[in-house]
């Protein structure tokens, strides 16, 4: 009985997958393909939110460990452009699974074996990736031009209904986050004296190598903080570094010079 590896991959989630249906909805069709033709799967890959043009995704490097380890007989994705939406690397994935013995099988495309219709899919589908691509630098030119946020909003404000930023309850305490950095404070001393101010601390950062957003807030570089200071003229106004008298600006100012003296 083959042994089947699922691979699932959707572009666009809200960065693990949990709110979307997209991935579900590819494994239950492969499951039930798997159930009809006797195959028995071993295990399913699923990559989250990246590209298919990305050759350094999580799920196709562990699917190259398990096939090299002799695991699997059989790779399945619910359509090649699954695999891959670059004809290079589709042909590169599809060459070394077949030097390793294994097969693949794709629920929408069922004439892979034939090498002229999976190039010319494969071209195609990496046509229409440059088109999407195209098509949402336009929209978001667009979105730039009517003042129109494109993307997350950044921490401190919300996206309102008609696509612009409005405030949240976090301002506050980013424009004081601010007043802190602009005074030199160090990132330690703006957290505490945060709190002193009637800030709550900030929750546990949400996984390994993640940040809070307080932490993320104080992070931020200046060029944003302006933009950000800059984004709501009536309540506040724009914030720029100190230039001198500083500790900083002196340690900047002796870095450029022995820089120059080398």
């Amino acid at each position: 009985m083959p042994r089947a590896l699922l691979y699932l991959r959707q572009s666009d989630t809200d960065g693990a997958g949990e709110r979307s249906l997209s991935l579900d909805s590819q494994a239950a069709v492969l499951y039930a393909d798997a159930s009809r033709e006797g195959w028995t799967v071993v295990g399913e890959l699923r990559d989250a939110d990246l590209k298919g043009y990305d050759e350094t995704r999580p799920g196709l490097r562990s699917l190259y460990a398990a096939c090299r380890e002799g695991s699997v007989d059989l790779v399945c994705f619910w359509k090649l452009d699954r695999l891959a939406r670059s004809l290079r690397l589709q042909e590169n994935v599809l060459h070394e699974l077949s030097r390793l013995g294994v097969e693949v099988y794709s629920n929408q495309d069922p004439h892979l074996a034939t090498p002229l219709f999976r190039q010319v899919l494969g071209a195609m589908n990496e046509e229409l990736t440059r088109i999407i691509a195209a098509n949402v630098r336009r929209a978001t030119k667009e979105r730039r031009r009517r003042g129109l946020w494109h993307g997350p909003p950044p921490f401190g404000y919300r996206k309102a209904a008609s696509g612009a930023l409005e405030e949240a309850d976090e301002a506050d305490l980013l424009r004081h986050l601010w007043r802190q950095r602009a005074a030199a404070y160090r990132s330690a001393t703006s957290s505490s004296s945060s709190t002193s101010a009637g800030f709550p601390p900030p929750a546990a950062a949400p996984g390994p190598g993640k940040r809070s957003p307080i932490s993320f807030a104080i992070g931020l570089t200046w060029a944003k903080s302006s933009w950000v200071m800059r984004s709501s003229p009536a309540r506040t106004r724009r914030w720029s570094p100190p230039i001198s008298g500083s500790a900083s600006s002196s340690r900047a100012r002796g870095h450029g010079a022995r820089a120059r003296s080398r």
